[in-house]
């Protein structure tokens, strides 16, 4: 599956672009962070409040962006990662495809297995309120721990394929607009509603792709794609906005 080379990197050149075939041992690496970060981001949620929360997740990603694009010896800067190879061939199209729709698949039911288990059902009641499910014995550390590890391992395995099919790592791809598009996914979907959400992720990245083959010119296309999904998140927000900031029940 992996390069199984003795030396932790092996490259060649394929065009005049350096190619990295990747041993399994910078997966369980990256594994390693997705659990110190899934730790990390749990003692933030449980010390801050909710908007306290969300200005140091930003805070946090532009510290993350900065020392990616001032690191140049180790990520090039604004250069990016070219040729990077997790197989050791390359895949055509249709085996990427294949691939990625069976892996989405397989995520798809396991979110759905976790949403209708034990767990989903107190990660629900500790959304509502972290009081009333203390309760009721659910472990407000352990839960929240889970969630972003979950997330953390998926976002991982989304890189992963990402990657396999670009071969470029640039940091252009999470920016500010990446994140507002992820946001806009789950909003025009509906928090907690995951067939709803896959439909909407599929419904907006034909959209967002779709653009690119409109007559337009070139300079036109990033500005008119951020109006039109701020638009689209404004009207999401607007009508869901019972579910997106329900008022707190009291006993």
């Amino acid at each position: 599956f992996f390069s199984s080379r003795r030396r932790h990197t092996r490259f060649r050149n394929v065009t005049g672009v350096q190619t990295c075939a990747l041993p399994i041992f910078l997966l369980i690496f990256t594994s390693i962070a997705v659990v110190l970060l899934s730790m990390l981001f749990t003692f933030l949620a449980i010390r801050l409040d909710d908007d306290a929360f969300g200005i140091m997740s930003l805070a946090l990603h532009l510290i993350m962006l900065a020392l990616v694009l001032n690191w140049t010896s180790l990520t090039r800067g604004t250069l990016g990662i070219p040729g990077i190879q997790f197989f050791s061939m390359r895949l055509t199209t249709l085996q990427y495809v294949l691939l990625s729709g069976i892996v989405s698949a397989l995520w798809m039911f396991l979110l759905h297995r976790f949403n209708q288990s034990p767990y989903g059902r107190a990660l629900d009641a500790l959304a509502e309120s972290n009081v009333h499910a203390s309760s009721i014995g659910i472990q407000q550390v352990p839960v929240t721990f889970i969630a972003f590890l979950f997330c953390g391992l998926g976002t991982l395995l989304t890189q992963f394929l990402f990657l396999s099919y670009t071969g470029l790592l640039h940091p252009s791809d999470y920016q500010y607009p990446s994140l507002v598009f992820l946001i806009l996914c789950i909003t025009a979907g509906g928090p907690g509603r995951i067939r709803r959400v896959v439909l909407a992720t599929i419904v907006l990245t034909f959209l967002k792709e779709g653009l690119r083959f409109m007559p337009l010119p070139t300079g036109m296309v990033g500005p008119l794609r951020l109006l039109l999904f701020g638009f689209i998140l404004l009207i999401a927000i607007y009508r869901g906005r019972r579910t997106l900031f329900p008022e707190r029940r009291s006993l």
